[in-house]
């Protein structure tokens, strides 16, 4: 009987356990995905680690990775991972796009455009990237940039709710608000479960000094998605300017509670507590 040299057994073994490690990636990779669809972002996290372990080069573990931990409103860790996708794989779009994102709730909103531009380069007709960075130009007062990014996010793709709701705020910035009124309105017939879209036009709506719309729009938006600080923050702003002090503060408080670092719900408590103790000593004898 010939002898197999142990070599060739070494070698075997070698590629045996490869494609073990293989298979094991895929799987827990499949199940990254599923969760990932369900937002189910603990458990996506999860697998894709568990896809790392079994192949630490596994760019589309740690892109996956990278969006959930956006998701998780993890930022340092979703930098970190996409940051590693991107060594990876160069060209992997989404990575990109996921950093970009947590540049911007890191306020680093000029890594934040450069990215989106890489992305643009590579994948000139990706409606979303424009629309991401029309909303980091915004936070930099480049509203000519935003509306020519909105302008072709829509010519791309003419029914994106998102790039209708994002030229809303350019609109709304700029004081022009009939026109954030419409492209909000327009975003909500695209996408009635468009949240930001009724809490932008509540905030215009409360600007033409539409009160009761402006709230109507808002309560809306948080049955829409009941984690959106902004939405609270803005319906405290409506109740406030129709003397409704203890449901303002209470918005505001609930913003807080959803997220901490929103910095609007303390300014807006701020001046709600001095409101109210003015109305109080107006209305005593």
């Amino acid at each position: 009987m010939r002898t197999i040299p142990a070599l060739i057994i070494a070698v075997i073994g070698f590629l045996q356990a490869g494609h073990i490690h293989a298979i094991t990636e895929k799987a827990y990779l499949q199940k990254a995905e599923s969760a990932l669809k369900n937002k189910s972002y603990d458990q996506a996290i999860l697998n894709c680690t568990k896809a790392i372990e079994a192949n630490p080069n596994s760019e589309k573990a740690y892109a996956w990775r990278g969006y959930a931990y956006v998701e998780k409103r993890l930022y340092n860790q979703a930098v970190a991972d996409c940051t590693r996708a991107i060594q990876l794989k160069p060209i992997d779009t989404e990575a990109y796009n996921s950093r970009a994102i947590a540049y911007l709730k890191r306020d680093a909103v000029d890594r934040a455009i450069s990215d989106l531009t890489t992305v643009i380069r590579l994948k000139p007709d990706l409606a979303k990237t424009y629309n991401n960075r029309a909303g980091a130009y915004i936070l930099k007062h480049q509203y000519d940039r935003a509306m020519s990014d909105c302008n072709r996010a829509i010519a791309i793709e003419p029914r994106f709710s998102a790039a209708y709701t994002t030229r809303g705020a350019i609109y709304y910035d700029t004081g022009i608000y009939d026109h954030a009124i419409s492209d909000a309105t327009k975003a909500i017939e695209l996408d009635p479960k468009n949240a930001v879209a009724y809490a932008s036009r509540g905030a215009a709506y409360l600007e033409k000094g539409l009160t009761s719309q402006a709230i109507s729009d808002c309560t809306k938006a948080i049955k829409l998605n009941p984690n959106f600080a902004g939405a609270y923050v803005n319906r405290a702003s409506a109740y406030m300017n129709d003397s409704q002090y203890d449901q303002a503060i209470t918005d505001c408080r609930s913003a807080i509670r959803i997220d901490p670092s929103y910095t609007p719900a303390y300014a807006t408590l701020k001046k709600l507590v001095a409101k109210k103790r003015s109305f109080a000593i107006k209305k005593s004898p």
